[in-house]
This record gives structure tokens, C-alpha cells and sequence, in this order.
């Protein structure tokens, strides 16, 4: 944001604050074991949360294992949401696409 607010400056354009969107990254989900996938996606979050994040946008844990079942979404939203209603924010947000 610093940087971002910087070259801004820097172009003589008009402040404006930097959207930051974070999203859980495919690569770190696995196969093998897919329920472990679930607390990868909450430590991810999490991370998007305290690292300040506006947007979260998190994977279904049984995405490596292809098009996910009913509760995985679900689950998604709720490692969303936890971030939000344990730091008082309101900046998180659940977004998932397959």
C-alpha cells in the first residue's frame, strides 16, 4: 500500500487506497489427504487476514481432488468468515469459483 500510495504520488495522480485481494493457492492442496486441506485453507486465510487483505477468496479443500462436494464450499465460506468474526473485521469476504 505504501508503494502503491508512492507511485501514485510519484505520477501527480490523486490518492487512492490500494485493494488488496488474496486468494488460496491451488498448489498447496493435496490429494492424499484432502480433509488436511481444510486447516491449509484456514492457515491461509488467516495469513490474508492478519497480512491485511480486503478481499479473501478461498478454495474448497477437496478442489485438488476435482469438482468439489456440498460441504466443501461450505467449509470455503467458513474459513472465511472465521478471520472476519475473530479480528472484528468486516473486510472479509467469500467469493469461490470452481
Amino acid at each position: 500500500r505504501i508503494l502503491h500510495a508512492k507511485l501514485l504520488e510519484a505520477a501527480g495522480l490523486p490518492a487512492k487506497r490500494a485493494t488488496i485481494a488474496a486468494e488460496t493457492s491451488v498448489r498447496m492442496l493435496t490429494k492424499a489427504d484432502a480433509h488436511v486441506n481444510m486447516l491449509r485453507a484456514t492457515t491461509a486465510v488467516f495469513a490474508g487476514a492478519v497480512g491485511g487483505a480486503d478481499i479473501l477468496t478461498c478454495s474448497p479443500f477437496s478442489r485438488a481432488l476435482g469438482y468439489p462436494d456440498a460441504f466443501a464450499p461450505r467449509q470455503a465460506r467458513g474459513s472465511s468468515q472465521a478471520p472476519q468474526f475473530s479480528s472484528w473485521s468486516r473486510s472479509t469476504a467469500w467469493m469461490w469459483s470452481p
